[in-house]
């Protein structure tokens, strides 16, 4: 495909019938706008980035900005991505479909 939106599509509809694909309990529609909106994130984050690799910050910039294992940044980061894809593990409702509730949803 030619255009990013085609290949979202096309993947999303690959995947639609795996049910740990992407994010848990969103519908197939959600899925798709998700990727689109994504996608727009993306490609208007690539103009910092691109700015970011031509003048990176100097040494002058506050190491605990740059040290993003010690500030908490890479801590939220990876909370954040569990919370995406296990949604039961911090949201609190123990009847979401996992574990022993597994078998209560097709």
């Amino acid at each position: 495909f030619k255009t990013i939106a085609m290949r979202h599509a096309d993947v999303m509809l690959s995947n639609m019938n795996n049910k740990d694909w992407q994010i848990k309990n969103y519908s197939s529609l959600e899925k798709i706008i998700h990727a689109i909106h994504m996608s727009e994130m993306w490609e208007q984050a690539k103009d910092y980035y691109e700015g970011f690799l031509a003048a990176p910050p100097s040494g002058e910039v506050c190491s605990c900005v740059r040290d993003i294992k010690e500030n908490g940044i890479m801590a939220e980061l990876q909370l954040l991505a569990l919370k995406i894809k296990f949604p039961g593990l911090t949201s609190g409702n123990p009847d979401l479909p996992y574990g022993q509730n597994a078998s209560l949803f097709p």
